[in-house]
C-alpha cells in the first residue's frame, strides 16, 4: 500500500514503578508496536515517558511538531484515570478538559485524523467534558467504562494492535479487546465514541429529557427571582430547548471540522 501520509501510533506513558504499577506502555512499545514497521512500513511509532505535567506539555508539544497535515495520529495514554481526569506519574491530576486543550492543537494540525486510546481506568468519564465553541479534540476515542487492572489493559491492548492485514479496521480491533477481556466481543468493557457522536449526544436535549428537566429546575426558581424568565416552568423547558438545539446547530460543522473538510 502506496501512502503519502504517515500513520503514526504514540505512546505517553505516565507509570510509577515505586506506586506499584507495571510499566504496561513500555512493555506494549518494545513487544507490539515497534514490529509494526516492518510489516506495514507507513506506520511510525514512537515513545514518551512522561513524569509530570510540564513533561506532558512537552510531549504534546513535541508530537505537534512532528505530525503533518493528512497523518492519522493514534495517541495511546497509559496512566491512571477517574472521573476527575488522568493520574500522572507524579499524582497530579490532568482535569479531561485541560487533557482536550494539549491534545486539540495536534488535532486540528492533522484535520481531525487524532484517534485517542486511553488505556486508563473509567476514560468513559471524559464524554460529559464537550467545548462547543472550539474544535473537537479527536475524531474517535477508545476508553475503558470501569476501573480496569493492568494485566487486563496490556491483554487487551496486545489485541488492539495485532492488526492482521488492516491497521484502519480499529473498532474491529476494540472488540478483540473486549473479548480478551471479558471473552465476548459483544461486551463493551472498551467502547468508543467519535467526536460527532460525542457533539450530538451532548446537544440532543431529548437524549434524557428528565435529566434535562431536573437540571432546570434547580436553577428555575433563581431565574424566576432574578427576572430572566417569566413563563411557566414547562414554557421555559421548550425554550431552553430550542435554544440549545439552535446552539448546536450553530458551531456544529466549526467544531466537527466540516467547514473545511466537505
Amino acid at each position: 500500500m502506496d501512502l503519502t501520509f504517515k500513520y503514526r501510533i504514540i505512546i505517553i506513558e505516565s507509570l510509577n514503578t515505586d506506586n506499584g504499577d507495571s510499566l504496561t506502555g513500555t512493555h506494549l512499545f518494545q513487544n507490539i508496536l515497534q514490529r509494526l514497521p516492518s510489516k506495514f512500513p507507513y506506520i511510525e511509532t514512537s515513545f514518551y515517558a512522561v513524569h509530570s505535567l510540564g513533561e506532558l506539555h512537552k510531549a504534546t508539544d513535541k508530537i505537534k511538531s512532528i505530525v503533518d497535515n493528512g497523518d492519522i495520529v493514534i495517541l495511546h495514554i497509559e496512566a491512571h484515570g477517574g472521573e476527575e481526569g488522568v493520574t500522572l506519574y507524579d499524582d497530579s491530576i490532568i482535569s479531561w478538559i485541560e487533557l482536550y486543550n494539549l491534545i486539540r492543537p495536534i488535532n486540528i494540525k492533522i484535520s481531525n485524523r487524532l484517534i485517542l486510546n486511553l488505556a486508563l481506568c473509567e476514560g468513559i468519564s471524559l464524554l460529559g467534558k464537550i467545548d462547543i465553541h472550539n474544535r473537537a479534540p479527536f475524531s474517535i476515542a477508545f476508553f475503558f467504562n470501569r476501573k480496569i487492572y493492568q494485566n487486563e489493559v496490556l491483554r487487551g491492548m496486545v489485541q488492539f494492535y495485532s492488526f492482521d492485514n488492516n491497521p484502519f479496521a480499529l473498532v474491529e480491533s476494540a472488540k478483540r479487546v473486549n473479548e480478551a477481556i471479558d471473552g465476548n466481543e459483544h461486551k463493551c468493557v472498551f467502547g468508543w465514541i467519535t467526536a460527532e457522536q460525542q457533539y450530538d449526544e451532548t446537544m440532543n436535549p431529548e437524549r434524557d429529557p428528565d435529566m434535562f428537566k431536573r437540571m432546570i429546575a434547580n436553577n428555575y426558581s433563581n431565574f424566576r427571582e432574578k427576572g430572566i424568565t417569566t413563563k411557566s416552568f414547562d414554557d421555559f423547558v421548550q425554550e431552553v430547548k430550542q435554544l440549545l438545539i439552535a446552539e448546536g446547530a450553530s458551531y456544529r460543522s466549526h467544531y466537527l471540522f466540516k467547514d473545511i473538510n466537505d
